[in-house]
């Protein structure tokens, strides 16, 4: 079972969104209300805004109940990276796919200055039918689990 037809896939956890700035960023300060009523200073991620994952502003907006917020963004990058990239040289704030932004964040070039907001978009381990039912795979679940959880704490805001 899982995504991809004649594989055994199981579902690690669910993509979350997180607001993102750089440490220097003077943005780092004004928080929540500042990013709803000024979201021209959201870096946008256009792949994420096209390819049916949900990782974009109006999801983040709509997963806060930020109604009539605009969505619009004067600075967007074809790749989640380089918005990123873009975050962390002060440019504005990006909206971060946990576990892609939680080095970062721990390394303290991202700071998350917002609550995390799920998508549809979920993680999955994806292996053989035949392998799946191995104790080493059961062990590598366990790993990717125990990450994942100690993950969570990173985006508790």
């Amino acid at each position: 079972m899982g995504p991809y037809p004649g594989t055994h896939g199981e579902v690690i956890c669910s993509a979350k969104l997180v607001p993102v700035v750089g440490p220097h960023s003077p943005i780092r300060e004004l928080k929540e209300p500042f990013i709803q009523e000024n979201s021209s200073i959201l870096i946008a991620d256009r792949t994420g805004e096209t390819d049916g994952t949900e990782f974009c502003r109006a999801t983040y907006f709509c997963g806060r109940n930020w109604t009539g917020a605009q969505v619009e963004s004067s600075t967007s990058f074809a790749r989640a990276d380089l918005a990123l990239q873009a975050a962390i040289c002060g440019m504005g704030v990006a909206l971060g796919r946990t576990l892609l932004v939680e080095d970062d964040i721990h390394n303290g070039f991202l700071i998350p200055i917002g609550k995390s907001v799920a998508t549809k978009a979920k993680y999955w381990i994806v292996t053989t039918a035949s392998f799946s039912a191995t104790p080493t795979y059961r062990e590598i679940r366990k790993f990717f689990k125990e990450e994942v959880q100690n993950s969570a704490q990173v985006y508790a805001l």
